[in-house]
């Protein structure tokens, strides 16, 4: 330890290294940023479409998930929204509110980002960009580690370099916050994709790619069922929008168990079966229309079709001739239209990897490493994923500023 506070290392520049770095830094560290890629923050920058959902007013335990349990949400309970809003302000953030998901003022991920770089600036912490670290092990006097062809020893270290969703072409050859982590000793959980979309086997998929229409979601997978509801988007390739982002990791982790799970999409929840069943039997006594023509404001016309043509019956044939077996099947797929699933579009497309460090590993009060002395962690590098709405930003301001300040001031 130096006559200015211990030296540390933060090992990734994301959204959970800077809090590190930021919270270390003023906790009287001597601190150290590497960051594989050629400058800090680019995953930042794409969040929530480049609007940054930064965090939620609600926040609640189910919206934090793990594969193999804990309680990730003594983390958020330790530095809370509250807290993370009043030190973003503090930084020059100010926020906005839509529908309880929590957004900077300028809906721009960018504010953000320079609110952080700012802070680092102010703190004295040094950031070494387009350094990625090469290994990391115990040192006769502390953490050691490989970066730029140099051996470098620090006090403590904060491994926050994230995991493989969403990996930039520059980063593809550096090691992950996972490779780093089995380093340390540590043992990782299955990994999967989470928040992405799915691949179907619904032959509908390709007439409806680029629709987009409001849906209740429900996942059936090994005797489960989970529920959301939203706008789903359709794709050539299967299903996307952010109720199937949300059970996306679900459906995952389902297909590595080599179970076979299916989504199937409430198109119509305004009203229940029997209520439909009521408007069809009315509709082929009083109109002679189609059904194509009958239905024409029910749902988009490609959705209608495919229903139609999913159901077996022609679109130009008049809804009076429709027999009982038809209209029942009609309503069934209009409530329960089936999409097989058959897989993930992988990690580079989606915004989070579910697995890591089993939190069991990690002192959730400090987010010290339990393996490796010396050791902190934060972040995607563990085994959390938040929901969509902000709370994977929120876990990793939340563990970041944890790892950082113990980091910086716990005993040597």
């Amino acid at each position: 330890m130096t006559a200015y506070g211990k030296t540390v290392a933060v090992i990734g520049g994301g959204a959970s290294g800077l809090m590190a770095a930021i919270a270390a830094a003023r906790s009287g560290a001597r601190v150290t940023v590497f960051e594989a890629a050629d400058r800090v923050g680019k995953k930042i920058l794409v969040t929530g479409n480049g609007r940054c959902n930064l965090t939620n007013a609600v926040q609640e335990p189910e919206k934090f998930r793990t594969v193999e349990g804990g309680d990730p949400f003594r983390v958020i309970r330790a530095f809370d929204r509250d807290r993370t809003l009043s030190l973003f302000r503090e930084m020059g953030v100010w926020t906005a509110e839509k529908d309880g998901w929590i957004y900077p003022r300028t809906f721009q991920a960018a504010s953000v980002l320079n609110a952080l770089r700012y802070s680092l600036e102010d703190a004295g912490v040094n950031v070494i960009t387009g350094t990625p670290v090469e290994s990391i092990s115990a040192g006769r006097d502390g953490i050691a580690l490989k970066a730029g062809g140099e051996r470098l020893v620090f006090d403590a270290a904060v491994l926050a370099a994230g995991g493989t969703a969403s990996r930039t072409n520059e980063l593809k050859s550096a090691r992950s916050g996972f490779d780093l982590a089995r380093m340390a000793g540590h043992r990782l959980t299955a990994m999967f994709p989470a928040l992405g979309a799915l691949t179907s086997s619904q032959p509908g998929c390709r007439a409806l790619n680029g629709t987009r229409l409001p849906a209740g979601v429900t996942l059936e997978a090994g005797g489960k069922t989970w529920q959301e509801t939203g706008e789903v988007q359709f794709t050539a390739y299967g299903l996307s929008g952010i109720p199937v982002f949300q059970l996306s990791r679900f459906a995952a982790e389902a297909l590595g168990r080599g179970e076979a799970p299916c989504m199937y999409l409430d198109l119509f929840q305004d009203l229940s079966a029997e209520k439909l069943r009521a408007v069809i039997r009315g509709g082929a006594v009083q109109s002679p229309r189609t059904g194509e023509g009958f239905f024409v404001g029910l749902l988009p016309k490609m959705v209608l079709l495919t229903v139609l043509k999913e159901a077996g019956i022609r679109a130009d044939r008049p809804l009076r001739t429709w027999s009982e077996a038809e209209t029942d099947r009609f309503i069934d797929i209009i409530k329960h239209f089936a999409f097989p699933i058959t897989g993930t579009t992988g990690l580079e497309k989606a915004q989070v990897t579910a697995g890591g460090v089993p939190l069991a590993q990690v002192d959730l009060s400090s987010m010290r490493s339990k393996i490796l002395p010396g050791l902190y962690l934060a972040g995607e590098v563990l085994d959390v994923d938040g929901t969509c709405g902000g709370y994977n930003l929120q876990w990793a301001w939340s563990s970041g500023v944890l790892a950082g300040m113990h980091a910086a001031g716990d005993p040597a």
